[in-house]
């Protein structure tokens, strides 16, 4: 079985891996490492078509006011496009080999994950996504944040500049519930009760397999 966790930034796709895999006990592997691994491969005339940085590297205060939260979603979308034949093999592999993984990150899109199922059997395969689109809700836990190595907090100077990310989470939340929808995945809202939210898509990752499930 492999396990996708997809969904906006900032909505619990790594506490929910990390605690899902102290649950099964299986491996877990971000897709931001494999992205990593295989931006190295895109030739420098064409990392940033198909790549685009869209001001990753660069304080949020600059980043949030260069980039519209459209422009910021459509480069994140395409660097999930240019990942997706690799993050495709890693799957087949380990699938091949009867392993259990757990893969998590924005580059797991509905679109992909349905491919994927469609490919490899919805047996194989437990997708579900992680979403957050109340404004509010998302500018205060982007302030109130603690994790280590947080990018948002970490990199934002500029208190109002909370808000400008908060509304592309939303944004792209609004695009990944839509997506999800329409290629019949579950969505998980994070802002209303955090914890309970993050235990219901651990309840949802660890039931036992359905009807459909089997086909």
């Amino acid at each position: 079985m492999i396990y996708l966790i997809g969904g906006a930034p900032r909505c619990g796709k790594t506490i929910t891996a990390r605690r899902l895999q102290r649950t099964l006990g299986c491996s877990y592997v971000p897709s931001d490492y494999l992205g990593a691994a295989i931006s190295r491969y895109i030739p420098d005339d064409q990392r940033e078509a198909r790549f685009p940085a869209v001001g990753s590297g660069t304080r949020n205060d600059e980043r949030f006011r260069r980039f519209s939260s459209a422009q910021m979603l459509a480069g994140y979308q395409t660097r999930a496009r240019t990942a997706r034949p690799g993050l495709q093999a890693f799957i087949e592999y380990a699938l091949h080999e009867g392993q259990e993984y757990i893969v998590e990150g924005f580059h797991i899109e509905p679109a992909f994950a349905r491919h994927l199922s469609d490919t490899y059997g919805n047996h194989n395969l437990r997708v579900g996504f992680l979403i957050k689109t109340d404004l509010e809700a998302i500018a205060t836990g982007l302030q109130e944040a603690r994790e280590v190595n947080d990018w948002a907090r970490g990199r934002t100077d500029d208190p109002a500049t909370f808000r400008l990310i908060a509304a592309w989470v939303q944004r792209y939340s609004e695009h990944i519930r839509a997506e999800a929808d329409r290629y019949h995945f579950p969505t998980f809202p994070t802002d209303r009760g955090f914890e309970a939210d993050i235990a219901a898509a651990l309840h949802y990752f660890t039931a036992a397999p359905s009807a459909s499930d089997e086909r």
